[in-house]
């Protein structure tokens, strides 16, 4: 018999103030967050790095509805975080850039590095050819 979750309503009201607190908590990486959470939960309710994954990654077989909450409040942080930088880098005429470097490495979607990176179907990077002009010998 599997232990009972500690995904409760009470974890799902702390995780709310952790996100509620501070405009930019989405910032801190998942452990910096699952770290604020574990912060204001009980030594027995709080939660391992594994647990919050399987939370996000919607992989709980049970308490369909408390996952579905969780994710909704983590999906929701992040479209405000989000919003929030696209409206800083609309917003700002100097140092944009800054703006752009936090978005590009928060949000895959917008990593244009991760964009151009090229390979075969085979999984095989791309071999990059060096031809000499007609006049190298």
């Amino acid at each position: 018999m599997a232990r009972p979750t500690k995904l409760t309503q009470k974890l799902l009201d702390k995780f709310q103030e952790v996100l509620e607190e501070n405009q930019n908590t989405l910032l801190c990486t998942d452990e910096e967050l699952l770290m604020l959470l574990n912060e204001k939960l009980e030594e027995k309710e709080q939660i391992s790095e594994d647990s919050f994954e399987r939370y996000k990654a919607w992989k709980l077989k049970n308490n369909e509805e408390l996952i579905s909450q969780f994710c909704g409040l983590y999906k929701k942080a992040l479209v405000k975080e989000r919003y929030s930088l696209m409206q800083q880098l609309k917003d700002t005429e100097s140092s944009w850039q800054r703006w752009a470097w936090i978005i590009e490495r928060k949000f895959d979607d917008w990593n244009l590095k991760k964009k151009s990176e090229v390979s075969w179907p085979n999984g095989k990077d791309l071999e990059i050819i060096k031809i000499g002009t007609p006049w190298q010998k």
